[in-house]
């Protein structure tokens, strides 16, 4: 699948996202962003213990809550700095564990409909 093209940001729109992309729950977690464009996110959140479940790996469920964070942060950048959306759906293949590590979730739009979005 190709990635969406969008006009670049605005100086405005940039930081409307960069002063509202986080929230309580990702500023618990740690996630921080790394980059933004109009259609991509990439995002980081620093490897703690914490963040392992019982097998010593990092818990899936937070794999799943950083993907869906920088999904929602390209969407919110391709319409043009608007916060404010959901997901509805989310498909998570596991492909290997992550003992130990930070993790970055990279997100790109494949499609920007009127009201559904894919990444």
């Amino acid at each position: 699948m190709s990635r969406l093209k969008f006009p670049p940001l605005q100086p405005e729109q940039r930081e409307r996202l960069l002063t509202r992309t986080s929230g309580p729950f990702s500023d618990f977690l740690g996630i921080r962003l790394l980059e933004i464009e109009a259609g991509f996110a990439r995002l980081e959140l620093a490897f703690k213990p914490e963040l392992t479940h019982a097998g010593g790996i990092v818990q899936g469920g937070l794999i799943a809550t950083i993907a869906d964070h920088a999904i929602a942060l390209a969407v919110g950048a391709a319409l043009g700095g608007e916060v404010g959306h959901t997901s509805i759906d989310l498909k998570i293949n596991f492909i290997r564990a992550v003992p130990k590590g930070n993790l970055t979730a990279e997100a790109w739009l494949i499609h920007l409909g009127s009201r559904t979005a894919v990444g």
